[in-house]
């Protein structure tokens, strides 16, 4: 849904009139005392091996079975018996190389009871068991040992059938779906890295674990379909959730260990606000207020600015669902209340519903005035206590006193006898300011009594306890200069409240609230819809600058974001959450792409919201939708194709030779980590590809005289190939020294130099994925053979299921694992919990991982893939991520363009990259040091195709001028030289040929060579690209007899080229391709 058009006037009720009309209530959503909305009774569990912590013992024997599993029976247990010992989880049966699928059995045609096995067992139950018919004399203890039987037979039947291979007839002639996993299956307890050490388990509801009798049924379930067994020493652990854990969402502090403060979490980004969460209590900062800044960093600090908590003592908390736009958190209180909070991304308000709890707010400080919002005219006040006159601002009674929001309740406050008394406002709308000139709104589903301490004024409590639903709103002040902020912290200016349409805004909308969301996708054809994809590219490039790989694009994905959403009141209509619409906050890219009917401009919403990306934009609606173009570059680009229809000979035999070479002195080695084997594997694809490209620029045969020969970049491409199969298959058998591993406990590809020392993982398949789609392009049997071990790793990397924690499928992988897709780009800090919420370094390498991905999806099932579109969904996550990248990474200070201005402040942008990227700091450097180099290459490698898409032309052009040129001119190491002279390329292709005829490949970066950057050189070039200008000689041939034994016209190749000079070896100690014949 999306909204558009002038703002109603205030009016329709308790949120934004005069209207006395306080009866509607908000009833218990739960059904008894079930835990469980009865709607979402069916969402809560997953397919297959996720059956539920209450149901029968008897494993069931049927698919329908499966899919219909209940937990809804929450209220005949104690929440003792809900308390389960997940530290203690059983071990369990021996594992294999799949996952177990629950759509393995479809339901059978059923026979009529009189014939078949409905019949006979008709017969044996209903007659001979229970004498249904008065037939069968039967005594008891028979009848009972033959029920005992029967169900012992039931239970073991599923266990014989599938350990003998047995295919049901109802499944012949189909293929059981089931997800191939060729990995060892890994017990983490034998490598000291448990899950319990991790996460706390403790903190997910029941409703979304796994019954532990119930992991060893699905790991049997494995076993039966597959004869390969894992060498580990311990068996391992089925799952503890029902879905894969989401190691890339953005509430994951929330479930990893603690800080030793208070046992309060590390802080989780909710954009615009920040969460803490402990036993007891659910803390909300508003991290901008606090914001540092210098010539490297934007760093926001997490204060409490406000902490929610209940009188009631909290008997435990759980998170009880999320998405990937939210989490829901519960605290459960003594006598079966409790209470809870939707954390939704993008959302101004601060949402919590109670159900017979007393809520309890408390500051940072102090609560400076606690009043209601109005003065005696109705409007809302400028800042409180601007209008009052000396003396307590509570105390003066005004015609806003007595309104159906809020109105104070006399409690004998005027007698100055004794200690001050509390004040008390009853309604439904309230306004908190706290020592730092922080206000705040407050809304109420139902009316509601609270009570302010005059004394520490420390905290604002309900009266009794309540039911209901709270939204609070920070009215956002304008940032404080950063750089001049006190240590204490700072004191905010008032916002003239009577006037702000922001305030105004916040009001009408607060009736609406978020519970969760969901994304999809769609994609469409530029050449099926022609107009809407020029006018989607037309939006697009008025935000980006886009270069002609971008703009050539075939296709068009369109993102939507679902929001659930409840109103503050249960009755309500559907016309009636049409007309409020629910407000929201958008971050830059999303404000830049979407349709501007769903903006609110300045003008309308005068407030601003930031966060570390920037101002957001308020956006009206529960549905978002935006495109994104999907780049057409597949293993080279338009302007590589462009160079070698055109390539010059002797450019061609520089670099056929020098991958000769490369081929001789950069090879892998199996002693490497996953990390730099996978670097240094994708550099031999890469010398295997652009080996592949020369044949493609020549011709395979020349004629001399009568003899035919062939082309030398036949042979040195096929040395390649063989090279690169050799390594890949080598590691893929498990020959390597570090290890891919299959974690079946958390769902996803793990390295055993990761579970030995968890800082020791760099990303497991970044470049692996990269090499293996350039063999698999080159060499099919290696798709036939290894597809499987590859497709897991793109699965890891790039599953597009399992989104939320209520079901999973087949493919046991988390959806998309590393995106955000609210912030629109990946982060890779996993399982590690960090002060600044998630955060990522290298964007490149991201961008490179979903390229990789990409280029494996089309060799493994090409572009055309209708059914699934696994294809387009790899590519889109592949256009996001060089979105965000160019957004939030990318920087050009003094941009004049107001469409898309720099997110950051003009100091950092002087640096015009970003070296790491949190969700509460910004900092141009990198965690292995801060010199201006080491952030920009770390940001730009590894070198492939897709990294002209990832930079426009304008940025590198300034980027090398401002910076990398003047690091050119000091030493730049030798590892890293190879980046900056493909850095410079796509300045000057022909300085840069001359600059990287120096290279040495050995000594270069991993995952670089010198036949790398060459190619990369003449791609950069285009068809225009001459270095020699029209000559064909190679080197000027000083020597009196060019004709000798190292003459090119000594050897038939070259010779057929039209080349002259000195050929073999040349002057440079190079041996050409074309030296194997010699006439």
């Amino acid at each position: 849904m999306s909204y558009s058009g002038q703002l109603p006037p205030l009016g329709g009720g308790k949120y934004g009139s005069t209207d006395n009309n306080s009866n509607n209530t908000l009833g218990n959503p739960f059904i008894g005392s079930s835990l469980v909305p009865a709607e979402q009774e069916s969402q809560l569990f997953g397919e297959g091996f996720i059956p539920t912590d209450n149901e029968e013992e008897t494993p069931p024997t049927s698919a329908s079975n499966l899919r219909l599993l209940d937990s809804s029976n929450f209220s005949d247990q104690t929440p003792d018996s809900l308390a389960m010992n997940f530290d203690a989880e059983e071990s369990l049966m021996s594992p294999s190389n799949h996952l177990f699928s629950a759509d393995e059995f479809q339901q059978p045609y059923r026979p009529s009871p009189e014939t078949g096995l409905a019949g006979c067992l008709s017969n044996v139950i209903g007659d001979r068991l229970l004498n249904v018919h008065g037939t069968y004399r039967v005594s008891s203890g028979k009848r009972v040992a033959m029920a005992v039987t029967l169900l012992l037979s039931l239970y073991t039947l599923p266990f014989f059938l599938s350990s003998i291979g047995f295919v049901p007839w109802y499944r012949k002639g189909r293929a059981p779906k089931i997800m191939p996993v060729p990995f060892p299956m890994i017990n983490r307890v034998d490598y000291g890295d448990p899950v319990s050490g991790i996460i706390e388990k403790s903190l997910f509801h029941p409703s979304l674990l796994i019954k532990p009798s119930w992991r060893s049924y699905a790991i049997s379930r494995v076993v039966a379909y597959s004869g390969n067994h894992t060498h580990e020493r311990n068996p391992p652990r089925g799952p503890f959730l029902k879905v894969p854990f989401p190691t890339g969402a953005f509430w994951t502090n929330f479930v990893l260990q603690p800080t030793t403060d208070h046992e309060t979490s590390y802080p989780i980004v909710a954009y615009p606000y920040a969460f803490k969460w402990a036993p007891s209590l659910l803390q909300a900062s508003y991290p901008p207020l606090r914001r540092r800044t210098d010539a490297i960093s934007i760093r926001d600090t997490f204060n409490p600015d406000l902490t929610f908590g209940t009188a009631e003592e909290v008997i435990r908390r759980h998170i009880v669902a999320f998405d990937p736009l939210s989490v829901t958190v519960r605290y459960e209180t003594e006598g079966g209340g409790y209470w809870e909070s939707f954390i939704v991304m993008g959302s101004p308000y601060i949402t919590i519903k109670y159900h017979d709890a007393t809520p309890i707010f408390t500051p940072l400080s102090i609560f400076k005035f606690f009043v209601c919002p109005r003065d005696e005219d109705g409007n809302y006040k400028n800042g409180v206590g601007v209008n009052h006159q000396k003396g307590d601002p509570n105390e003066r009674r005004t015609a806003g006193n007595v309104w159906g929001v809020c109105s104070k309740i006399d409690n004998g406050q005027h007698d100055n006898t004794g200690p001050p008394k509390p004040t008390i406002l009853q309604g439904v709308q309230f306004l908190f300011q706290t020592q730092e000139n922080l206000n705040w709104l407050v809304f109420s589903s139902e009316p509601i009594s609270l009570s302010f301490d005059n004394i520490s004024k420390r905290t604002v409590s309900s009266l009794e306890k309540f039911t209901g639903v709270i939204r609070i709103a920070l009215i956002p002040p304008p940032l404080p200069d950063a750089k001049n902020v006190a240590t204490g912290g700072p004191v905010h200016d008032n916002i003239p409240l009577s006037t702000s349409s922001g305030v105004r805004r916040l009001i009408y909308h607060s009736y609406i609230y978020p519970t969760g969301g969901k994304v999809t996708w769609d994609f469409s054809s530029t050449s099926s819809n022609p107009i809407a994809a020029l006018a989607s590219v037309k939006k697009i490039s008025a935000a980006t600058t886009l270069n002609r790989n971008t703009e050539k694009a075939e296709k068009i994905a369109t993102i939507k974001f679902h929001y659930t959403t409840a109103t503050m009141t249960e009755n309500s209509s559907t016309n009636r959450k049409f007309q409020y619409g629910l407000l929201m906050m958008s971050l830059p890219h999303h404000a830049q792409l979407m349709d501007s009917s769903s903006l609110l401009m300045s003008g309308d919403f005068d407030l601003v919201y930031n966060c570390i990306k920037g101002a957001m934009t308020p956006v009206v609606g529960d549905i978002w939708s935006y495109d994104e173009p999907l780049s057409p570059v597949k293993f080279d680009d338009l302007d590589a194709a462009s160079a070698l229809a055109v390539i010059h000979p002797r450019v061609r035999h520089v670099i056929l030779d020098n991958i000769e070479k490369d081929l001789k002195m950069v090879l892998p080695t199996l002693d490497e980590n996953i990390y730099g084997f996978g670097k240094q594997v994708a550099r031999i694809a890469q010398l295997a590809h652009i080996a592949d490209q020369m044949v493609s620029s020549g011709q395979r045969r020349f004629k001399k005289g009568n003899r035919t020969i062939e082309d030398p970049a036949i042979s040195i491409r096929d040395n390649a190939i063989s090279s690169l199969y050799e390594y890949l298959s080598e590691f893929l058998q498990d020959n390597g020294r570090d290890k891919l591993l299959y974690d079946t406990q958390l769902g996803g590809i793990v390295t055993e130099d990761g579970l030995l020392n968890p800082q020791a993982d760099f990303g497991n398949g970044r470049y692996l994925l990269y090499a293996c789609a350039v063999m698999g392009k080159l060499n099919a049997t290696f798709v036939n053979e290894f597809g499987p071990y590859v497709d897991a790793l793109l699965y890891d990397v790039a599953h597009s299921s399992n989104s939320d924690s209520t079901s999973a499928d087949e493919v046991f992988f988390p959806f998309a694992r590393h995106k955000s897709w609210f912030d629109g780009h990946s982060f890779a800090s996993g399982l590690f919990p960090f002060g600044n919420g998630k955060s990522q370094e290298s964007s490149s390498e991201a961008v490179n991982c979903y390229y990789g991905a990409y280029l494996w999806s089309l060799v493994r099932w090409g572009e055309s893939d209708d059914i699934n579109k696994r294809t387009d969904f790899i590519a889109l996550l592949l256009a996001m991520e060089i979105r965000g990248a160019k957004e939030y990474w990318h920087m050009l200070p003094n941009v004049a363009s107001t469409t898309n201005p720099s997110v950051y402040d003009e100091q950092l942008t002087k640096n015009y990259m970003v070296g790491n990227l949190g969700m509460l700091d910004v900092t141009c450097s990198t965690w292995f040091g801060s010199n201006k180099l080491y952030v920009h290459m770390i940001n730009f490698m590894p070198v492939t195709a897709i990294t002209r898409v990832l930079f426009d032309q304008r940025y590198i052009e300034e980027e090398y001028e401002k910076v990398i040129k003047p690091l050119m001119q000091d030493t730049v190491e030798m590892p890293w030289r190879g980046y900056t002279i493909a850095d410079h390329a796509m300045v000057d292709p022909v300085a840069a040929w001359e600059e990287a005829q120096n290279l040495e490949s050995y000594r270069l970066d991993s995952a670089i060579s010198k036949s790398q950057v060459l190619y990369w050189i003449l791609s950069r070039g285009g068809s225009n690209f001459s270095p020699f200008g029209n000559s064909t000689e190679l080197i000027p041939d000083k020597s009196s007899d060019s004709s000798g034994s190292a003459s090119c016209e000594s050897y038939e190749a070259c010779a057929a080229l039209n080349l002259t000079g000195v050929c073999c070896p040349t002057h440079a100690g190079i041996s050409l391709g074309c030296c194997n014949a010699r006439l």
